[in-house]
């Protein structure tokens, strides 16, 4: 009876690392999708923001002329 005792605790070695290795495994799929998300979402706002529909905190304010075009003469 000791010997099937000795078994089950041998098996539980073995699964340990398969489970390490499968949550590794998880671990890096799910830092590729938020990567991957990332970019996505970043290039969206980019595009939206080069598009300047005027919307609020993604697109610039309107550039406002700073230099007039009046041009003074001293005589």
């Amino acid at each position: 009876m000791t010997t099937n005792l000795f078994r089950v605790k041998s098996a539980k070695k073995w699964d340990q690392p398969n489970a390490t290795i499968v949550e590794t495994i998880a671990k890096k799929m799910a830092l590729y999708m938020m990567k991957k998300t990332f970019v996505i979402v970043i290039g969206l706002l980019s595009i939206l923001r080069g598009l300047g529909l005027g919307i609020p905190f993604i697109s610039p304010e309107p550039v406002i002329e700073l230099v007039s075009s009046n041009i003074d003469c001293i005589n």
